[in-house]
Formats: C-alpha cells, sequence, structure tokens
C-alpha cells in the first residue's frame, strides 16, 4: 500500500476504505512501488495499489513481464472516496499505456500543487505562477506529466487557501472571479 508514513499509503488506504477493504478483511502490507512490482512479479501479493503518475516505470515493469489487471475505480466508490477526501478526481488511464491494457481504465488521482508560504510577496507568487502557464512548452519538453498541466484545470481537487499572488493571476485569467 506504499511505503509507511507516505502520502502514498494515506491515498491507498483511503481508496481501499471507500470500497469497503481494510485490516480486518485483507492482508495489507506496506511495500513501496519497487517492492509490489517485484511481488506482483513473483506473484507473492495477488494486488499492489500504486498511487503515481501516468505511466508508472513500476506498473510498465509488472505488465512487460506478466499479464496484469488494472482495476477500475467505479462511480459509487469515486463519489465514496471523494465524499471523505474532497482533494481526489476523476482522471483515466488510457489505453494502451501498458502492456495489455485495451481499454481506457477510469481512476483517481491526487494532483501536485505547488505551494508557498502565506508571507511570500504577492508579486513573487504571481511571477512563478505566470511563468510556469506562459511556459508549459518547455515544461511539457522535460518531463511528460507536465502535459497534465492546463489552467482550465489548475484549481480541480485544490482543497487549501489559495495565495494572493495566485489569486490575482487566476482572475486575470478569468479562472476565477
Amino acid at each position: 500500500m506504499g511505503a509507511p508514513g507516505s502520502g502514498t499509503m494515506v491515498e491507498a488506504l483511503a481508496i481501499l476504505d471507500a470500497a469497503g477493504i481494510n485490516h480486518q478483511n485483507a492482508i495489507i502490507q506496506e511495500l513501496d512501488f519497487k517492492e509490489v512490482a517485484v511481488a506482483l512479479q513473483d506473484k507473492t501479493i495477488e494486488a499492489g495499489c500504486i498511487v503515481a503518475g501516468i505511466p508508472t516505470l513500476a506498473i510498465v515493469d509488472v505488465a512487460d513481464s506478466r499479464e496484469v489487471y488494472i482495476l477500475e475505480i467505479s462511480d459509487d466508490i469515486y463519489d465514496a472516496i471523494k465524499k471523505q477526501h474532497p482533494f481526489f478526481v476523476r482522471r483515466v488511464i488510457p489505453s494502451g499505456t501498458y502492456n495489455g491494457l485495451d481499454k481506457d481504465v477510469r481512476t483517481v488521482a491526487v494532483m501536485a500543487m505547488l505551494v508557498t508560504r502565506a508571507d511570500l510577496p504577492e508579486d513573487t507568487v504571481y511571477n512563478i505562477t505566470r511563468a510556469m502557464f506562459e511556459n508549459l512548452d518547455i515544461l511539457t519538453a522535460t518531463h511528460i506529466r507536465a502535459n497534465d498541466i492546463m489552467l482550465d484545470t489548475a484549481l480541480e481537487g485544490m482543497t487549501i487557501p489559495l495565495h494572493p499572488g495566485a489569486q490575482r493571476y487566476y482572475r486575470e485569467m478569468g479562472i476565477i472571479e
């Protein structure tokens, strides 16, 4: 379910809890991504929960060496997760992302956020926010996950207050009023 104390473990347990799976009705181990991949390949575990960006090397490795199934998160389970943890969002793992994945699979995700101290000057945060969105081509050239950074979904899953500098930028862009 993730390394002990990791965000992955917290997120995985929230997903399992929404599905009615817990320490009383399942054997839950604290394994990091690599350990999950090895255990799946060795057939020493029946399932693993990996909370990470798509594609994830740990899943690529397993899917390249044996048949895997990626379980879809149903609307009922998603609704239960979202009710308890509003920072989760709905996402789709596209067909073909992993060897043997021949259809899109609906799942959940936790969005990455750029976080700062509240006392950072408004102009500084405004300029950082603006620079990020005005230079997405540079970011996407460096890492595939940067394709997920979009102005129209920038606040999706946001459960913490926006810094005044970020508010100013999003207001100028028409994202907030």
